[in-house]
């Protein structure tokens, strides 16, 4: 028995790699959408009421309430939608765009053996982390993005464009 029949020859009974890249982009594409969803849909906003004016003179004594009994207040909630307006769907709506442009660049990647299309989708997953990060600390969307973000950046490691086969010679 030589060595050259103990080793696997290459293509031969092998499957191909499954290329996970483009399925976690899609991944993160519906994460992208719930976050639109959520904007739109889940109250997160706490409307701040105006300080409470005292209708009673300075010289009379307040109304009296039990003392050490705290009053309980809830505060009211809205969606970011009503709060801000509907421009805030386009800025909910970032992460989803990024993902899709991600998730075509990898698939194209893939089937093309595009290393270009692999760039650009780190491009935009590095930068769609970056609007995140600063967004985690400016606004509310930034903090909800980063599994986006974080599912975008596996999906870029985990594809590999496949390389085109060619004849020894050019035409």
């Amino acid at each position: 028995m030589n060595a050259e029949s103990t080793l696997p020859h290459a293509g031969v009974g092998h499957s191909p790699r499954v290329q996970v890249g483009p399925w976690l982009a899609g991944v993160a594409a519906v994460l992208g959408a719930a976050i639109v969803v959520a904007a739109a849909v889940i109250p997160v906003v706490t409307l701040q009421s105006p300080p409470a004016t005292s209708a009673a003179s300075l010289g009379s004594m307040p109304t009296s309430t039990p003392s050490g009994a705290p009053v309980l207040t809830t505060q009211p909630r809205v969606t970011l939608v009503a709060h801000d307006g509907v421009a805030v769907l386009g800025v909910a709506a970032i992460p989803l765009l990024v993902a899709v442009a991600v998730g075509l660049l990898l698939w194209y990647a893939v089937r093309e053996g595009s290393r270009p299309a692999v760039t650009a989708a780190w491009t935009f997953a590095v930068a769609l982390t970056a609007a995140a990060v600063v967004g985690f600390v400016t606004i509310l969307i930034g903090v909800i993005a980063i599994p986006v973000c974080v599912l975008l950046i596996i999906a870029c490691t985990q594809t590999t464009p496949k390389i085109p086969r060619t004849s020894g010679r050019r035409p």
